[in-house]
């Protein structure tokens, strides 16, 4: 049985970005992807349980900020029995665990901030990829089977992928009528938005999710595609 943080978020300590320094402090929350501890690389929940129960009294970790993206390089003091952390995680899409619920007064909400690893930025695109000006969105029947370069099989894998995303995110997408693949970018609603991308999949009987519909005046409706 998972040992569970139900539905406990904590918001102190969440510090915006600093552009001349990182902030000495911050919080961990939901939808944050935790990459490594103790410069051990994450793949999935399990490793991350695993990693948290077996670190000392101090535990370095890095995390992708959900909020745009950035990279923290943090260490924390655990407790030393019981919740140590003070997280609830799972499988992230791609690698790493996805944080699903923090636990307030726990080591997870007051993390010293040692460096930053990697700036925010745009999802792991080609940087000499031509992007259209016209705008564009995913057609009824097509395929999304990658969000930010990590392979969706299913709904679980896309909702968690569209919700940790940075700002911005990129779409691989299977053309139903002619089964081609083509590149979708758009710039998301931000992370306490009802909908971050407004389109509305469900599992495919083949690799990825199929699209059902794409509301209007929401991100996947105005997206730039790959030239």
């Amino acid at each position: 049985m998972r040992n569970r943080v139900l539905d406990v978020v904590s918001t102190g300590n969440r510090l915006p970005p600093h552009r001349d320094g990182p902030p000495s402090t911050l919080s961990l929350s939901r939808g944050d992807v935790i990459l490594s501890i103790n410069r051990k690389k994450i793949n999935d929940r399990q490793q991350c349980l695993d990693a948290v129960r077996d670190s000392g009294e101090t535990m370095e970790f890095t995390v992708r900020d959900s909020r745009d993206g950035t990279v923290w390089r943090m260490k924390t003091t655990l407790r030393s029995t019981g919740q140590r952390f003070g997280v609830e995680v799972d499988d992230a899409p791609g690698g790493g665990a996805f944080i699903t619920g923090v636990e307030d007064g726990y080591p997870a909400t007051r993390n010293t901030v040692l460096d930053k690893v990697e700036d925010a930025g745009h999802g792991p695109t080609d940087a000499h990829t031509n992007w259209s000006a016209r705008k564009y969105h995913p057609e009824v029947g097509d395929r999304i089977v990658g969000v930010n370069g990590q392979r969706i099989g299913n709904m679980q894998d896309f909702i968690r992928a569209v919700k940790s995303s940075p700002t911005e995110i990129t779409l691989r997408i299977i053309d139903h009528k002619t089964g081609s693949p083509y590149l979708l970018r758009t710039l998301l609603n931000p992370v306490n938005s009802p909908s971050r991308l407004g389109i509305e999949a469900d599992d495919s009987d083949g690799e990825g999710v199929e699209v059902q519909n794409v509301y209007a005046d929401h991100p996947g409706n105005r997206c730039q595609r790959a030239q």
